[in-house]
């Protein structure tokens, strides 16, 4: 299985860090509307109220949960891992985090400084490309009694580049092979969330 993610980033970030408390940042969008200059000749004036523009775009698309990673089980955890990924890729090629988000558990540091990057790169106009993932192997933990468990992934990547709108890049990072992601998983409200990944040296 391969996606597309800018993972160079999140590996600097994960070798500092597990899963916590994290803000996420706000952005406005600036927005203008044309001036007019009512007609000498109207009889009657309209209000016609303006229509705001939203600021967080629909986004659809978004890789479907598989069944399977809907289950509490050491498989449905991997499954919900390889789903991670997945979203990861789409998050990445649309440009917004918000899929990628919606699967950890809010608590995840990690997890939102990833997110970030896409953020950041996409409000100054920009894109991801290259960190091709390709995953090796996918090894889940027992279910503890809590309901948790952890999943050990390992996996490579080329090399992450940032581009810009005149097509120019400038290289966020190095490709990289057999690097471990350890995901701390919880299970809440029926559903696996991520609460914390980890970069095994």
């Amino acid at each position: 299985m391969s996606c597309r993610a800018a993972v160079t980033v999140f590996v600097v970030t994960l070798g500092l860090m597990v899963g916590c408390t994290g803000e996420d940042p706000a952005a406005g969008l600036p927005s203008s509307a044309p001036s007019s200059t009512p007609s000498s000749t109207a009889t009657t004036a309209e209000v016609v109220p303006e229509t705001s523009v939203p600021t967080t775009p629909v986004v659809t698309g978004a890789p479907a949960l598989p069944a399977e990673a809907q289950e509490q089980t050491p498989d449905g955890a991997a499954a919900f891992v390889q789903h991670w990924y997945d979203t990861l890729e789409h998050s990445e090629r649309v440009m917004q985090s918000a899929p990628l988000r919606a699967l950890d558990d809010g608590l995840c540091l990690s997890c939102d400084n990833f997110a970030t990057t896409i953020d950041d790169v996409a409000a100054e106009g920009d894109r991801l490309a290259g960190g091709d993932i390709t995953i090796s192997s996918v090894q889940p933990s027992a279910i503890l009694g809590n309901g948790s468990t952890t999943v050990n992934t390992l996996i490579s990547y080329t090399e992450q580049q940032i581009v810009a709108p005149d097509g120019s890049t400038e290289v966020l990072g190095p490709a990289e092979e057999d690097v471990q992601f350890l995901f701390e998983l919880a299970w809440s409200s029926s559903a696996w969330r991520v609460g914390g990944i980890q970069v095994i040296a």
